[in-house]
């Protein structure tokens, strides 16, 4: 499920490296304000210091039964902000 600001991918029910592959091919198709919101079961603590050392962002939310995390670029003020506000808003 895609919308203009959104990128939904649902990797809960993969094995690994499975998650961490598909999330890192989509880094490249993110538009300034838009983010990926990755759906999964666990924490993939591997990806975050990836993410960090290539110019991304991302928000760890924990508030619903699967983990939802958010990923942006670095750059993009205005995705962060789509980001902070939506879960702020819960």
């Amino acid at each position: 499920m895609t919308n203009e600001t959104e990128i939904i991918i649902d990797v809960s029910e993969l094995p690994p490296p499975k998650p961490m592959e598909i999330v890192l091919e989509s880094l490249d198709r993110l538009i300034p304000g838009q983010y990926i919101k990755m759906i999964h079961r666990m924490q993939p603590h591997p990806l975050y210091n990836i993410l960090l050392d290539s110019g991304y962002r991302y928000k760890v939310d924990t508030s619903e039964a699967l983990i939802n995390i958010y990923i942006w670029k670095a750059s993009d003020n205005e995705a962060g902000q789509i980001i902070k506000d939506s879960i702020n808003s819960r």
